[in-house]
């Protein structure tokens, strides 16, 4: 028992020490854990949060820029008038600042599996003025049924279970049935913890009209579903796109042989010439 809550310590005073601001990611800590960070709000890049007892709240609320760099990236990426898609949508920050950028003529689809960090996006939707916001509460996969999804404190980490005891039961949608009547996607996002591929596999119909694809991309996690980066990308590039890393601001294009050794962010374009007319952004 002493083993136990001596480790539980351990791992707490190593996650505050390697936080960016450990002071206020502490207060942030005593907020969740009293309740009392429904009375704040967090103030973003042109939409607020509820501060719930989410982790990325907290990340959130101890340094607002924390996602800065993918948001400023998204300008780039997205017009008035676009669609996206946010797959693993989490508490919603890519999809309010998404709202921002495609405007009342564009529309975002904001997907989240796990129902409590759904209510905690439903939250910050209705926080703010956005009308143009679709939520889907359903896992995405290469099948329609029922999923067994994790549900541990760390909830930005929640994810698909295979064989394991515990966890939830969330119904499974592939993205050719949810997005069917969507006639051209311009930016999907895929952010699942691993599950990467799965999504994609259920999504031949929908990449057809889609123009780009950011996903995370990891090699440790894809391990646990049987696959890796390099047999991503490769099915990206049977699906036409080419897919780029995101290294020192540079957007440079990468093969099947390529290694997500750390975690990132992975861009799949289909048109590179109207990419670069649309963004301004050169290719290596």
């Amino acid at each position: 028992m002493i083993k136990r809550i001596y480790n539980k310590l351990a791992v707490f005073t190593k996650v505050v020490g390697e936080s960016k601001k450990p002071i206020r990611f502490l207060f942030a800590q005593i907020l969740a854990k009293t309740g009392l960070c429904k009375f704040f709000v967090i103030k973003m890049n042109g939409y607020k949060l509820r501060f719930t007892p989410s982790s990325l709240s907290i990340t959130l609320f101890s340094n607002p820029v924390d996602r800065d760099l993918d948001e400023a990236f998204f300008r780039h990426l997205l017009k008035q008038g676009d669609v996206y898609v946010d797959v693993g949508a989490n508490i919603g920050t890519l999809a309010l600042c998404a709202a921002q950028l495609v405007g009342n003529n564009g529309k975002v689809i904001a997907i989240e599996a796990h129902p409590k960090t759904f209510g905690y996006l439903t939250e910050n939707v209705a926080l703010n003025s956005f009308l143009n916001i679709n939520l889907l509460n359903y896992a995405v996969g290469d099948k329609e049924g029922e999923l067994t999804f994790s549900d541990i404190n760390s909830d930005d980490q929640n994810k698909v279970i295979i064989g394991l005891t515990g966890g939830i039961t969330v119904p499974v949608k592939k993205l050719d049935v949810l997005l069917s009547q969507e006639k051209n996607i311009s930016l999907l996002k895929i952010d699942v913890e691993g599950f990467e591929k799965y999504v994609v596999d259920g999504a031949s119909e929908v990449l057809k009209r889609t123009d780009m694809v950011f996903f995370e991309s990891w090699d440790q996690s894809f391990l646990n579903y049987g696959y890796t980066a390099g047999n991503l990308i490769d099915l990206f590039e049977q699906k036409g796109f080419k897919v780029f890393s995101m290294a020192n601001d540079k957007l440079s294009v990468i093969s099947s042989r390529y290694n997500s050794v750390n975690c990132e962010n992975l861009l799949a374009i289909k048109d590179i010439a109207q990419f670069s007319f649309k963004t301004g952004i050169k290719l290596l």
